[in-house]
């Protein structure tokens, strides 16, 4: 029976040799070591695909800056700012006199009801164009709310607010979708 450097026979099976190489930084040698375990496919193909893709962002990223604008992109201009025009808040009824609302804008109303007597509460606001009658805008019932009425043409208006609950009106302008 060969040495294999065990005492139980049928249990030993024969030591791996390893071959011995010279050391580049000491005079004597050294045991070579076992080689790094190889990558797994599932390992190489992500990364693979993460490089590609990476490398594909970069360069499209410079390529599109360096081609010219289309004149769609350049065209979608961005919505001008909202331009307020009067707002007035308060508790219970409420007259707002008369001011020139201009087109292109919307009346904008909240209200809160939560520290009213009841909490849960009413609000109706009316607008009176001048020279006509009154036109009811919301009849609103609940803890509280909100909503916007759009006026296109322009016109002198007063408004009335009708409620026990804390509110909140606003006249502003409109800002017309982006590319219009």
């Amino acid at each position: 029976m060969p040495d294999w450097g065990c005492t139980a026979p049928a249990v030993c099976r024969p030591r791996k040799v390893v071959r011995m190489k010279p050391s580049r930084l000491e005079t004597g040698p050294y045991l070579a070591t076992r080689p790094a375990p190889r990558w797994s496919r599932t390992m190489i193909f992500p990364m693979t695909v993460a490089v590609f893709a990476g490398s594909i962002a970069l360069c499209g990223a410079a390529g599109a800056s360096a081609l010219p604008r289309s004149p769609v992109a350049t065209s979608r201009a961005k919505p001008a700012a909202t331009k307020i025009y009067m707002q007035r808040s308060g508790t219970g009824n409420k007259e707002i006199s008369s001011m020139m609302v201009p087109p292109k804008s919307s009346v904008v109303w909240r209200f809160d009801c939560q520290n009213a007597p009841k909490q849960r509460g009413t609000f109706v606001l009316s607008s009176t164009e001048q020279g006509r009658s009154a036109v009811k805008l919301t009849d609103q019932t609940g803890l509280g709310g909100g909503g916007q009425k759009p006026f296109m043409q322009s016109g002198r208006y007063s408004f009335g607010v009708n409620t026990s609950c804390g509110w909140t009106l606003t006249v502003e302008s409109t800002p017309l979708p982006a590319g219009k």
